[in-house]
């Protein structure tokens, strides 16, 4: 994805702040499961995350997503906030840094997640986010909005926990790849067109 453009240059070791960062959304088009599914499903793990100590920060993409993340937050309680500075791709970046790991539904929440080398887990609504996650070798933390349930979240909860660094190095791998690719083919239309 161009967005991978944005990733920084290296990685922030992950520190166990116990932060998860979280979006959720609405879409205009189809989706492999209604609204009000995904959110008691997102809110029923996000709920089992508090009790085990974890603060919950979400990160809406557009603004139409925020009554719906609001819905969210007042349903998991005082330890669950929403980051309404979004517009502004640094101070998300920023943000982004300090999770432990990242919960998206929004594909470009989760691209934007991968560009601060956070571990993500893809909540695929469409299948342009499964193909994301393929090609950064990550498609086993991708979960259809239809198949979504709070173990299936734990498991790979778990899984990010236990294995935060070997992760960060798979993303590092991938983000290096393909920021070569497009500084390459950047550098050949540039010549293209000023010497044709």
């Amino acid at each position: 994805d161009p967005a991978l453009y944005f990733a920084f240059d290296k990685p922030t070791r992950k520190t166990g702040n116990k932060i998860l960062g979280m979006n959720i959304g609405i879409s205009n088009e189809d989706t492999w499961a209604d609204r009000s599914s995904i959110l008691n499903n997102i809110v029923k793990y996000a709920k089992v995350m508090v009790e085990k100590g974890w603060k919950i920060v979400f990160v809406p993409v557009i603004p139409s997503d925020i009554d719906y993340t609001k819905e969210a937050v007042k349903l998991i309680g005082p330890k669950a906030e929403i980051f309404v500075d979004f517009s502004s791709i640094d101070k998300i970046l920023s943000l982004y840094k300090n999770f432990d790991f990242f919960v998206g539904l929004k594909l470009h929440s989760v691209i934007l997640a991968i560009c601060s080398y956070t571990p993500s887990i893809m909540i695929e609504y469409r299948p342009k986010c499964l193909d994301f996650m393929m090609s950064m070798d990550m498609e086993k933390f991708n979960l259809r909005a239809d198949k979504i349930n709070v173990e299936k979240l734990l498991s790979l909860t778990e899984e990010i926990n236990t294995d935060s660094f070997s992760i960060q190095d798979l993303i590092t791998k991938k983000i290096s790849h393909y920021k070569y690719l497009q500084n390459k083919y950047a550098l050949k239309l540039t010549k293209d067109i000023l010497y044709n």
